[in-house]
């Protein structure tokens, strides 16, 4: 993963940034990688074919070497593809290997080393794979096989990897980010250019994460994973906006708002349907250039029709899309909480179609506009009174990848 130093190579004018670009050796490892960054409500692209023009909007390009299948040399490949992504303004590019080693992980980092044209980098190595049973410990892979016992893989053997490997231990990662940085900050300063992580569970490799993501502000870095880690990592921090909206009817939708307030604190605005309606252009402009998310509430008034407040909040947030359109902070997605309110809001944004995602939590799913003016808008739906306090919370990093 190619860090964010002044040095590193930068995408071609003219070309839209895609945070991450994945080189996986076979269909199945590309399909298993877009899966989990797709689950962080990431639009995500698998490509075999280097003649592909990918889509717009994308967050991560997953490559399928097909390594297996194709007469050349792994290595070759990889720099190829690697140059590829590269060119395409991946800002990351990162390798994937399989948890047990199977493959020609040695040949494709070679390639991957040479494609994306760092100078002197720090390699980050995170093989573990937790939830997969594959925990990395000391710098071994552990490797349960049914009715075999524990496969221990050396890391650095395997991989073929250069000069002095440091291994950021367990006892570091489970101190948390800063005990582990400060470790990698010594290993660095001693002349160590490979860090390998441990894990031997999910908050080691959140833990990681975070080393490897201060790392990115100062050197130029290169990754190799087993996709693990890649739940939490890269953190896009995309800019944009999230609009939150739900009537406030129900007390645990009151509850789940302004849970989503006191979590973004500055960066969330909280407003009513009847005020947002009242601003200017240049007021809505303002509110999502300077907060990450805009919460609307649309009060139910004693004696009013409660389609009433439905139809307020469709209002309100086709406007606030519609100006936004207008400036240069994109809107990453809406969630709406109700179910008339959920439907009036889809209608009143005129898709011409929509594309059903995944139910993201119990009675969330998410769909995708497909043409009209926000064609590509991710809209998750909540049924009222569902959930726990931090529903809305959750929705929300969903669509902003973190």
């Amino acid at each position: 993963m190619l860090g964010s130093s002044s040095s590193r190579a930068r995408p071609e004018a003219g070309t839209a940034s895609v945070a991450l670009g994945v080189i996986t050796e076979d269909l199945q490892a590309a399909v298993s990688v877009a899966g989990r960054l797709q689950q962080r409500g990431l639009r995500v692209e698998v490509v075999d074919d280097p003649s592909t023009v990918p889509m717009q909007g994308l967050h991560a390009i997953v490559v399928d070497l097909q390594a297996q299948d194709r007469l050349e040399d792994a290595t070759d490949l990889a720099e190829q593809w690697t140059r590829w992504l590269r060119e395409r303004g991946c800002l990351r590019v990162e390798q994937r290997v399989d948890s047990a080693f199977r493959g020609t992980p040695a040949d494709v980092h070679r390639g991957v080393l040479r494609g994306a044209g760092a100078r002197d980098p720090i390699v980050t190595v995170i093989t573990g794979y937790p939830t997969a049973g594959r925990i990395c410990v000391e710098g071994e892979q552990r490797v349960h096989r049914h009715g075999q016992g524990v496969e221990v893989i050396p890391v650095a053997e395997r991989l073929e990897l250069e000069g002095d490997p440091f291994v950021v231990s367990v006892d570091s990662l489970t101190l948390g980010i800063e005990a582990a940085t400060l470790a990698v900050e010594r290993a660095i300063a001693a002349g160590h250019r490979t860090l390998i992580f441990d894990a031997a569970n999910e908050g080691h490799l959140e833990a990681a994460a975070g080393v490897v993501h201060g790392l990115e502000a100062q050197h130029e870095v290169v990754a190799v994973s087993s996709g693990g880690w890649l739940r939490c990592h890269p953190a896009l921090d995309a800019d944009g906006f999230v609009v939150v909206a739900a009537t406030g009817a129900a007390t645990l939708d009151r509850q789940q708002l302004a849970r989503v307030a006191d979590v973004y604190g500055p960066a969330a605005r909280v407003t009513t349907t009847a005020a947002l309606l009242r601003e200017t252009d240049a007021m809505l402009l303002e509110t999502v250039a300077q907060h990450r998310v805009v919460v609307i509430q649309a009060p139910e008034r004693t004696g009013d029709d409660p389609l009433l407040a439905a139809d307020d909040i469709a209002a309100a947030v086709r406007r606030l899309l519609d100006v936004s359109t207008r400036g240069d902070h994109p809107a990453l997605g809406v969630v709406v909480s109700g179910g008339v309110s959920s439907g009036r809001t889809i209608r009143a944004l005129d898709a011409v179609a929509l594309k059903p995602g995944n139910e993201l939590e119990p009675l969330c799913p998410v769909v995708r506009l497909t043409g009209g003016p926000f064609a590509n808008l991710a809209v998750i739906t909540k049924a009222s009174s569902i959930g726990a306090p931090d529903t809305l919370v959750r929705l929300v990093r969903r669509l902003t990848g973190s």
